[in-house]
């Protein structure tokens, strides 16, 4: 759940850097590598909007839906019909986070939250890459294509709708 819960932190992150982007979209290619040098690979299609709204629809391996409306996290698994609904236990300020990074390369930069170090790069103006290491120091990368900023999402997608017949963990 950790890894969830980064994932969508993640996606105020992808705004930070230009404080005029108000919304992100992309399609992804995040892949999880241990140590072992064993990756898992997941694509699917992210949205973000400021200030906090996300949405990442994970097609492959697994189908899966997560959530973030202001400061409720909800994971819609259709294969194990069930959800998950997590209120997150306080607001993180990315932005302020991301405001402060600093740059290491042309289009390269370094950002810290709790520890934990993230790398991103630019092409173009447009998130290309974030790179960290997760609390089981696998290393996440998550590369992004079809990229859109400051495009119109209506904040009802960022809304779950949970299926009545799914179980729901609180």
């Amino acid at each position: 759940m950790k890894l969830l819960l980064l994932t969508l932190t993640l996606s105020t992150l992808l705004l930070a850097k230009n404080h005029t982007l108000l919304t992100f979209s992309a399609d992804f290619n995040q892949s999880i590598q241990d140590e072992h040098n064993k990756t898992i690979t997941y694509l699917g299609h992210m949205q973000s909007k400021r200030p906090n709204l996300a949405r990442w629809h994970y097609e492959k391996p697994v189908l899966k839906t997560l959530y973030v409306y202001e400061d409720v996290v909800t994971v819609i698994e259709p294969d194990l019909e069930q959800a998950i609904i997590k209120r997150l236990d306080k607001n993180i300020d990315i932005f302020k986070i991301m405001h402060s990074a600093k740059k290491i390369g042309n289009n390269s930069f370094e950002a810290n939250y709790n520890g934990q170090r993230f790398l991103l790069t630019y092409k173009k103006e447009l998130l290309s890459t974030i790179t960290y290491s997760d609390e089981l120091d696998n290393t996440v990368t998550i590369k992004f294509s079809n990229q859109k900023n400051n495009i119109d999402l209506n904040d009802t997608i960022f809304k779950a709708i949970i299926p009545e017949d799914f179980d729901v963990i609180r």
